[in-house]
């Protein structure tokens, strides 16, 4: 009625009508920088989001350190704890849930680091090359992607498949999944990345992280509300299918 009667005060109801909108938010604890925002925010019909942290507690717990043959291995738990406690680079919840697997039992103390080459969003793997007190030679350890680490070992088209069946088993489980692999090299004071070729595939690390609390009753009421719900990963899809499964 007052726009009828008076036009010009549309911008001035929409905004006092967005600044109640805000407040309202903000009693349930969201900030609102924009007040067009919330325009956009109810006219919503699909919302993406990411999976880690988002629909799961992010909180990754280590949960296995199998050889290449899927058994247990405390030697392939070894090797990851010097690669993850030893490297320096990008701190990220994989490396911190491994190190926090470490128990009194756990004794790194023989090994010494030499170098480290660091993970890059290419080659998708991280090398850390180690030394035993009075050895002649170096222990190149190297964690990634599986498809990466594989395709830095040297593996049959048979043995390739084997390890690619094992993978997609554990991911229809929800466990995400990272490949171990490694090379002994001469003693030197210098590596770099043409030195993460002709490694030994050693085994596989496997990790859960298992979904919020709650996060079904969340979904059921953006569904009453008609909005769908998109999840955009980069992990591996059977992972985010199982997760989605669970919830």
């Amino acid at each position: 009625l007052a726009v009828g009667l008076t036009p010009e005060l549309l911008p001035a109801i929409i905004s006092v009508t967005l600044a109640r909108g805000a407040r309202a938010m903000a009693s349930s604890g969201v900030i609102v920088r924009r007040l067009e925002a919330i325009e956009n925010l109810g006219s919503m019909d699909l919302l993406c989001t990411d999976k880690t942290g988002t629909l799961t507690e992010g909180t990754i717990r280590l949960d296995g350190c199998l050889d290449a043959e899927g058994m247990d291995s405390s030697q392939v738990r070894l090797w990851a704890l010097l690669n993850a406690t030893l490297q320096s680079g990008m701190a990220n919840p994989l490396d911190e849930g491994i190190a926090a697997s470490r128990g009194p039992e756990d004794d790194l103390s023989a090994y010494g680091k030499v170098d480290e080459i660091p993970y890059d969003f290419v080659r998708k793997r991280l090398s850390v090359i180690v030394r035993q007190k009075d050895a002649g030679e170096d222990l190149l350890i190297c964690k990634g992607a599986i498809l990466n680490i594989v395709e830095a070992c040297m593996l049959n088209e048979q043995q390739e498949k084997a390890i690619d069946d094992k993978v997609q088993a554990w991911c229809m489980q929800g466990f995400r999944v990272l490949g171990l692999a490694v090379r002994r090299l001469p003693s030197r004071q210098t590596y770099d990345r043409e030195d993460e070729a002709n490694l030994t595939f050693a085994g596989f690390l496997l990790f859960l992280d298992p979904p919020k609390p709650g996060m079904a009753e969340n979904l059921k009421a953006l569904a009453t509300r008609g909005i769908e719900v998109k999840v955009i990963s980069g992990d591996n899809r059977h992972v985010a299918a199982h997760l989605a499964q669970i919830i």
